[in-house]
């Protein structure tokens, strides 16, 4: 059995909207929508700090890898 088939009746039906809901929650538009779910930051400052970090880590291993590299000639 499709599980379409049980839908079949319903599913080309527009939703029921009661003048009491329009007037309770009004259609947004796509744009409104949008804006919703559009890409925030939680934290601030968060992800400048993280790369600072990750920089911080990057140039502590180059000087490590250096200072290996020194010790070996001598």
């Amino acid at each position: 059995m499709n599980l379409n088939e049980n839908f079949d009746d319903i599913i080309d039906m527009e939703r029921p909207w009661s003048e009491e809901i329009l007037r309770k929650h009004p259609k947004m538009s796509p744009q409104d929508r949008a804006k919703i779910f559009a890409p925030f930051e939680a934290l601030r400052g968060h992800s400048e700090r993280i790369g600072e970090e990750a920089g911080k880590a990057m140039k502590s291993e180059e000087i490590e890898v250096c200072g290996d590299e020194n010790e070996g000639d001598k």
